[in-house]
């Protein structure tokens, strides 16, 4: 699992955003320290360009590194999502055998073409970069915060802050999970009715659609119910959390400030060091902001996980279990083949070492609907990887010739065909039933063409009818 998140989120991108968050977020808060110095040196009738030149330095460079953070989250995202394309196609590749396995496709493919794959990697990008970005400002806050006030105490509180924190969110973690199932359960269900409202809507029969209608606004207030009793739940464990993860540095503060004012011999005027630390007030209302979505990120880490597992298991590598290990059936005494040395077989092994030493021909397999016929093509396909080219009767295969075109079915297949022997360095090229949807007329054309290409090829065709060779 967390291979699977390493190969796709880290990247060049999102590593240059992370320098560049950095540098924001430490220019950003020593804008406030360089405020602090400032207001010493009026107190002290000292010379400010120094600090002036600093403080607006800090500002300008914090901005010049935001457009930066912004280009870098943008290719970050793109780098993601072309690393979980290719995590995909990786695992899936040489598969031919599962290509007409319409439940495993039903399962895996919407998370590239449904653009769930899509969501899954804004999705992530967005919460681990709000978390690294809190993290980094509650960070180099507490750090600013610590260097004005100058006090150990305030430190021990910068060290000993995260464990209350981490307390809560533990306490509140079990419940906001159970939250977020009940959650993700009613959004699935209201999926499911979903999926029903185009035929209920459309046809109108009041009946169904009082059903419909009636399960609908039940789904629709199950989620609003569930979505927000979660959102609670994260909220107010979150904001506790923060209160209790910031309350000794805001107790050290305060007490560093009275420490100050009674040293200070000017008798209750505040000394160049409080004002320093009013400086940070500012600051720490962005540190507490920070600390509560911070906590929020850290609440949210194990459901994060649940969802990339949901998300890696739609697309990794299939193993024991999985739809496609289930092997499709074969029922070779239906099965005849016309161009081989013999009208049956009894293994795709067999099969296969036979084809594989012809330098040219054609092979024609026939049978019953349902006795293997595609099956043995898709496994052929496998074992010859990319010798072979296998071409199924429908298909979204990628062709040059019919991009964008409007043709008929004969028209599309002779047009793929073509493009086939033009530019396929293939020895053996296998057709799934390409006569199926064919006039006569185009299907007698096509078979003089495969005859032809059969002379220097070896062609291994399925087909409902006898060959002319």
């Amino acid at each position: 699992m967390y291979d699977f998140l390493r190969r796709i989120f880290l990247s060049n991108s999102l590593s240059k955003w992370f320098v560049s968050i950095t540098i924001e977020k430490a220019l950003i808060t020593s804008s406030t320290f360089w405020i602090g110095k400032l207001l010493m040196s009026f107190e002290k009738a000292r010379p400010i360009r120094n600090y002036l030149g600093l403080f607006v330095g800090s500002l300008l460079g914090s901005q010049l590194a935001n457009i930066y953070c912004k280009m870098f989250l943008k290719d970050a995202n793109a780098d993601s999502l072309k690393a979980f394309h290719h995590e995909f196609q990786n695992n899936h590749r040489n598969q031919a055998r599962n290509f007409n396995n319409q439940e495993l496709k039903s399962e895996r493919e919407p998370n590239i073409t449904g653009g769930e794959g899509a969501k899954f990697i804004s999705g992530s990008i967005e919460y681990m970069t709000k978390g690294i970005t809190n993290m980094a400002g509650v960070t180099f806050g507490l750090i600013t915060v610590a260097l004005a006030a100058n006090n150990k105490m305030v430190l021990a509180s910068f060290m000993a802050s995260p464990l209350l924190a981490f307390a809560v969110i533990k306490a509140a973690e079990k419940k906001l999970e159970q939250a977020y199932s009940v959650s993700q359960k009613a959004r699935k269900h209201l999926s499911h009715i979903s999926g029903m409202v185009w035929d209920n809507v459309t046809v109108s029969n009041e009946y169904n659609y009082q059903i419909y209608y009636k399960a609908s606004e039940a789904a629709l207030k199950a989620i609003k119910d569930t979505a927000a009793n979660a959102e609670r739940i994260l909220r107010f464990s979150t904001f506790f959390a923060a209160l209790l993860a910031y309350a000794p540095i805001l107790f050290s503060v305060i007490y560093s400030i009275q420490g100050s004012k009674s040293n200070n011999r000017g008798g209750g005027r505040l000394s160049t060091k409080s004002l320093l630390i009013g400086s940070t007030l500012q600051q720490q209302i962005s540190i507490f902001q920070s600390f509560y979505e911070l906590c929020a990120s850290i609440s949210q880490w194990n459901i994060f996980i649940s969802s990339a597992g949901l998300i890696y298991k739609s697309i990794a590598p299939l193993g024991q279990g999985d739809l496609a290990t289930t092997p499709a059936t074969i029922s070779w005494d239906l099965l005849r083949f016309k161009g081989t040395q013999s009208s049956s077989y009894n293994q795709l092994e067999h099969l296969g070492s036979e084809i594989r030493v012809m330098d040219y021909g054609r092979i024609t397999i026939t049978g019953d609907n349902g006795s293997g016929k595609t099956t043995v093509l898709t496994h052929l396909k496998d074992q010859f990887g990319s010798q072979a080219f296998y071409l199924p009767t429908f298909s979204k295969l990628a062709f040059e010739s019919t991009k964008g075109s409007k043709l008929s079915s004969g028209q599309e297949f002779k047009a793929r065909l073509q493009e086939i022997i033009d530019n396929v360095k293939c020895k053996f090229i296998f057709l799934d039933e390409w006569d199926a949807t064919l006039s006569i007329s185009n299907r007698e054309a096509l078979d003089e063409v495969i005859n032809k290409f059969a002379e220097d090829a070896v062609v291994v065709e399925v087909s409902h009818r006898q060959p002319s060779l």
